[in-house]
């Protein structure tokens, strides 16, 4: 550089750039890009490429890093490749990353440093999606949640047995005031299905003993599926069978039949003489849907801030009357 410049008589210049992934292979690979119209890329040090391109607005080499990253893609490298690619802006990396996790689900939960580096919005969008794949039902969707949760507060846990994590693990949620970890991780709850955790003594006396849920949620959730059980049996099924004139021909009246796999049951039978077509009606009410979890986890938020808030008040009350 020559002229009156700060930097004209510096035999060594110092760049300072707002990237701390940038390095001096990264810029050596991309400056040299330039010149060769081709990149050599090590997906061992593709931060480096990658922080560079994006500084020097190289979109050509993002995309290539992309490319290569999500043809080489696997769950040793997920989470690193997925951080990589929302920092960056590769869809292609993000989207393929999420679908090895939502099918590898099953194995990652099982891995307490996949779920230590996990990022919680990574989370949520995970354990959110349908075609997340586990074992046990929403259980290990929860107890999923209570590693995470532990971990964010005692990540070098990861490195204990098994045994000493659990007990140190419910040791330490449990010295928590109730609710305070659930309104924290509100987020977290409002993805997880209340009414799958509750349906079987074993979750449910799991899921009391922990606390991490409060009580109330836990009520107002069951109340609410004992409502829709006494719904549906007083609603039975009534199976209506009617000619092509609109006569009816069979009517099973209301009745609760309860079917395992495959099983089959004969609700009609009709001589030779019938007269073809008929129509079948099935009238039935189907179980309906559980409110969502986030309606349970707004109205305990509510709750809890109108409770303080009356607690202040009362507080004030006590003040002014002392003061007086």
């Amino acid at each position: 550089m020559q002229g009156n410049w700060k930097d004209s008589k510096e035999d060594v210049l110092h760049l300072n750039f707002p990237d701390e992934n940038v390095t001096r292979e990264g810029l050596h690979a991309v400056l040299g890009s330039l010149y060769h119209n081709q990149i050599e890329i090590d997906l061992d040090k593709v931060e480096g490429v990658l922080s560079a391109a994006s500084v020097l607005q190289l979109e050509s080499v993002l995309e290539r890093c992309g490319e290569a990253m999500a043809e080489n893609i696997l769950p040793n490298n997920v989470l690193r490749y997925l951080n990589l690619a929302e920092m960056y802006g590769l869809p292609q990396v993000t989207n393929k990353a999420y679908h090895l996790l939502k099918w590898n689900f099953w194995r990652f939960m099982k891995s307490k440093d996949h779920l230590k580096e996990l990022k919680e919005d990574t989370f949520i969008r995970l354990i959110s999606s349908s075609e997340l794949l586990i074992m046990e039902g929403e259980m290990d969707i929860y107890i999923a949640i209570k590693m995470w949760i532990f971990l964010q507060q005692k990540p070098h846990a990861s490195a204990l047995p098994d045994a000493e994590f659990t007990r140190l693990m419910n040791e330490t949620l449990a010295s928590y005031p109730p609710g305070e970890l659930f309104v924290r991780y509100a987020a977290l709850f409002a993805a997880l299905r209340f009414h799958h955790i509750t349906t079987t003594l074993a979750s449910l006396g799991v899921v009391e003993k922990d606390r991490l849920i409060p009580k109330e949620v836990l009520r107002a959730v069951m109340v609410d599926q004992w409502k829709t059980t006494l719904t549906n049996e007083e609603n039975p099924t009534a199976v209506i069978i009617s000619d092509g004139t609109g006569a009816c021909l069979f009517d099973s009246t209301k009745q609760s039949i309860s079917l395992r796999l495959d099983q089959s049951v004969v609700v009609a039978r009709f001589g030779d003489d019938i007269k073809l077509p008929v129509s079948v009606h099935l009238l039935y009410l189907a179980a309906q849907p559980a409110p969502p979890s986030f309606l349970y986890v707004n109205q305990y938020i509510k709750d809890v801030v109108k409770r303080e808030d009356e607690e202040e008040e009362e507080e004030e009350e006590v003040f002014h009357m002392a003061s007086e």
